[in-house]
């Protein structure tokens, strides 16, 4: 019978890996994310025990975004006194294979670890079956139990997968308005939708001036501010000042030329003082680097999520604007992966991505300028991985004349488990909003309401003065 001693593993391999961990570019912590969740690695994978304690060590300095070099990681591991296993230490690190070679490492150990599993359920059948004093049966219980323990498949039967099914529908049954997931202020696009669901890549397209920026920077407010949940804007478009100026018009209701221009009064002040102090602001998070990858911002997602636990909303403005990956052979090509990539990034973070398109110019040609699905600039992927696509489209863009003015048409041209539709909003440049008519008109009365207090007051204090 092979003896523990004899099982497969490879002490260079491992110490590769850990050099690319160990590497100065302080990349560690995205490498780490990478190779545990795409490539599936944990400290197991490691055999040899001085290399298993390295891993871990780097993981948890990772964890805590610490540095990670010989100093921490002795540190960690209380080895500063030990010069033997310092003299490994160092001699790891100045293995330095290139980074790219990390997957190929990490298949390489995960494929070993599969071997020793093997052989170690095959030492389990072999003692099992050689045991006369159990009967039959017993034995193929046995044996049948130990091949179990070893599969790591993740499929599931029907009957397992009932319970969770009911319990889904009893909480789609139980939320309020029956939304099942994340809720935008559009309560028509939440009756079409049921909102935003969990791992879920949702698409909004539209030509330029459409108003997808100002979609997406509405979903990431109410989500922020409103819903109280942690909220990633990866604007790519224009710097985190200039979205930050336009999310405080749409909270504050004041002109978004006023904060371009310097012009603002008292009350304008006022307001910005009150969205200051607002609750839910520290839960919006934005980042404005330039060209961002698909692997960027996976990594900062990743990063996020090991902080905080929970994600509500990730929002990519916009798709065009991102780097291709660097083996793509034409850019519908790079597109469709990283469409695919964000659909898996979705279901990992587990809630839902928001991602801003362009959509074709051939739709301008058209008789009816309203777009459709396969109007989807570069590439056929994003049609394909989107659970939900909406597509904006204002007549009066085409049409000065138009008795549509101020509307805003938001086209539910795909949605994966729900309707289709559309539903027409309030299109409100001025304050970079899209609105509900009805929120729109309640806003309406609160601000006349304001005016005829606000005046009231002065022309009560007025006509005090006179008769004095």
């Amino acid at each position: 019978m092979m003896i523990v001693s004899d099982l497969p593993w490879n002490d260079e391999a491992e110490k590769n890996l850990l050099s690319i961990l160990m590497r100065p570019s302080g990349n560690a912590a995205a490498i780490m994310d990478k190779l545990t969740a795409e490539e599936k690695i944990t400290e197991n994978d490691f055999y040899g025990t001085y290399n298993k304690n390295i891993f871990k060590a780097i993981q948890q300095l990772c964890a805590k975004g610490e540095i990670v070099d010989i100093s921490t990681i002795a540190n960690k591991l209380n080895w500063a006194g030990d010069a033997q296993s310092m003299s490994e230490l160092k001699y790891i690190a100045l293995l330095m294979p290139t980074t790219t070679a990390a997957a190929y490492y990490a298949k390489m150990l995960r494929e070993l670890t599969q071997r020793r599993a093997y052989i170690s359920m095959a030492q389990r059948v072999a003692e099992v079956a050689g045991d006369t004093s159990q009967s039959f049966d017993e034995i193929s219980t046995e044996i049948e139990k130990a091949i179990e323990q070893n599969d790591d498949s993740e499929m599931c039967t029907l009957k397992e997968l009932m319970v969770d099914a009911y319990t889904d529908i009893v909480n789609r049954f139980s939320a309020p308005n029956r939304l099942s997931g994340l809720p935008t202020e559009w309560k028509d696009i939440n009756k079409l939708t049921g909102g935003f669901g969990r791992g879920e890549l949702i698409i909004i397209g539209g030509r330029p001036g459409m108003g997808k920026s100002i979609a997406g920077q509405n979903i990431a407010y109410h989500t922020a501010c409103v819903l109280k949940k942690k909220t990633i804007v990866f604007t790519l478009e224009m710097s985190r000042i200039q979205l930050a100026k336009r999310i405080l018009s749409a909270q504050t209701g004041t002109a978004y030329s006023k904060y371009k221009t310097g012009d603002v009064d008292g009350d304008d002040f006022m307001k910005l003082g009150y969205a200051m102090e607002s609750e839910g602001i520290e839960n919006l998070m934005i980042n404005d680097t330039p060209r961002a990858t698909v692997e960027y911002i996976k990594s900062q997602c990743r990063t996020i999520k090991r902080q905080i636990k929970e994600i509500g909303v990730v929002v990519i403005d916009y798709i065009g604007l991102m780097s291709l990956p660097s083996n793509s052979r034409s850019r519908w090509e790079g597109v469709g992966e990283i469409s695919r990539e964000l659909k898996i990034l979705a279901k990992e973070l587990d809630c839902p991505i928001v991602v801003l398109s362009q959509i074709t110019r051939t739709v301008e040609k058209e008789r009816d300028k309203r777009p459709k699905l396969s109007d989807l600039r570069e590439s056929g992927s994003l049609e394909q991985d989107a659970d939900v696509v909406l597509l904006l489209y204002r007549d009066e863009y085409y049409y000065p004349n138009t008795t549509e003015k101020g509307v805003v048409e938001m086209i539910v041209a795909k949605a994966r488990d729900s309707k289709t539709g559309t539903v027409k909003l309030s299109w409100q440049p001025q304050i970079m909003r899209i609105m509900d008519f009805a929120e729109v008109r309640k806003l309406k009365q609160q601000a006349e309401k304001f005016r005829l207090q606000k005046y009231g007051e002065q022309m009560s204090v007025d006509e005090n003065k006179k008769e004095e």
